[in-house]
C-alpha cells in the first residue's frame, strides 16, 4: 500500500471516531470497536472497513 493511502486512512480515522462520538460519546458501540480493532491490527492486504462506509 502506498504511503499516500496510509496517510489518507490516518487522516480519516480521527474524523470518523469524532462522528461516532456524537451519537455514542463513550464510543461503546460495535462500529467504534471495529474501527479501533482495524487501527490496531495493521495488515498489508486488508482495507479498513470504516473507510468504505464514510465515503458513501
Amino acid at each position: 500500500m502506498p504511503t499516500y493511502a496510509w496517510q489518507s486512512i490516518a487522516d480519516e480515522f480521527p474524523d470518523h471516531l469524532a462522528a461516532l462520538s456524537v451519537t455514542t460519546p463513550d464510543l461503546d458501540a460495535a462500529e467504534a470497536e471495529a474501527v479501533l480493532k482495524d487501527a490496531a491490527t495493521p495488515t498489508a492486504t486488508s482495507t479498513s472497513s470504516w473507510s468504505t462506509r464514510t465515503s458513501a
